[in-house]
C-alpha cells in the first residue's frame, strides 16, 4: 500500500511538471512576433530667386554727333535739341541694350517683354489713329524710322529694319529660357534695340522728311513712345 501511494505521488509530480512545461511553451509561442522598424527625417529650404533688373531703356538723345567727315572738325554735333526734349532727324541712329539682370536663381526661368498699348506714334501728344505720322497735309502715312531687335549681335527673325508695329510684335513674341543655376548677369547684355532714320534716300523721301521737320517748327509735335516692361518669370 505504501508503495502504491508513492507511485501515484510520483506520477502526479511528473504530470504536473509536464503540464507546467507544456503551458510555458504554449505561452511562449503566443507572445512571439516579428518586428521591423525604420526611422526617417528630412528638411528643405526655399529655393533662391534673387533676380534684380535695371532698365537701360534710354532710346533717344538730345544730341547726335556729326557723321560727315567733311565737317566733323568744325561741327561736332549735327543734331541738337533746343530744349531738354529728345529728338531725332534724318541721319540719326542709336543702338541700346535693354537691361541688366543680376541673380542666380535655383529655379528655371524665362525672360520676356510686354509693350504698353499706349506705345506708338503720336502727333501733338495724341496717339495716331493710323499708327503712323502723316505728311502732305495729312494725305499720306509716313514712317521713316526702321527698327531692329537683335540678340548676340544677330537680328531676331522677322525683326530687322522693321516698322514700329513689327518691333512690338517681335518684342512680345520674344522669350528666352534658362535652366536653374544660370548666372543672370550674363543675360540681356546682348539683347538690343536699334533704330535708324536713313539720311537722304531719294527726292520723294527727302520731301516727306522735310514736311515732318516743318511740322515740328510749326508746333506740331510728332513723336514715338516705347513703354517696355521687362519680365523675368519662373518656369513651373
Amino acid at each position: 500500500m505504501q508503495k502504491t501511494k508513492k507511485n501515484w505521488a510520483l506520477r502526479i509530480m511528473v504530470l504536473a511538471l509536464a503540464f507546467t512545461l507544456l503551458s510555458t511553451c504554449l505561452l511562449s509561442n503566443t507572445l512571439a512576433k516579428y518586428i521591423t522598424t525604420a526611422n526617417g527625417s528630412d528638411t528643405a529650404r526655399v529655393a533662391k530667386w534673387g533676380i534684380e533688373i535695371t532698365s537701360n531703356l534710354v532710346i533717344f538723345d538730345t544730341e547726335f554727333a556729326t557723321d560727315n567727315e567733311d565737317y566733323d572738325e568744325t561741327i561736332t554735333l549735327s543734331v541738337l535739341s533746343g530744349n531738354s526734349d529728345n529728338v531725332f532727324a534724318p541721319g540719326t541712329t542709336k543702338t541700346i541694350n535693354l537691361a541688366s539682370i543680376t541673380g542666380t536663381p535655383e529655379v528655371a526661368f524665362e525672360v520676356k517683354f510686354s509693350v504698353d498699348p499706349a506705345s506708338g506714334y503720336t502727333s501733338t501728344g495724341t496717339l495716331s489713329s493710323n499708327g503712323l505720322w502723316t505728311v502732305d497735309n495729312g494725305n499720306e502715312e509716313y514712317e521713316p524710322i526702321k527698327w531692329t531687335l537683335s540678340q548676340n549681335g544677330t537680328a531676331v527673325s522677322g525683326a530687322e529694319d522693321v516698322t514700329f508695329a513689327e518691333l512690338v510684335t517681335a518684342l512680345e513674341g520674344f522669350s528666352a529660357h534658362y535652366a536653374p543655376g544660370v548666372d543672370a548677369s550674363t543675360l540681356l547684355s546682348d539683347i538690343e534695340i536699334k533704330w535708324d532714320w536713313v539720311f537722304s534716300v531719294d527726292d520723294a523721301t527727302d520731301e516727306k522728311d522735310t514736311d515732318l521737320g516743318n511740322q515740328a517748327a510749326a508746333g506740331i509735335i510728332n513723336s514715338v513712345l516705347l513703354d517696355l516692361e521687362i519680365q523675368v518669370v519662373q518656369i513651373d
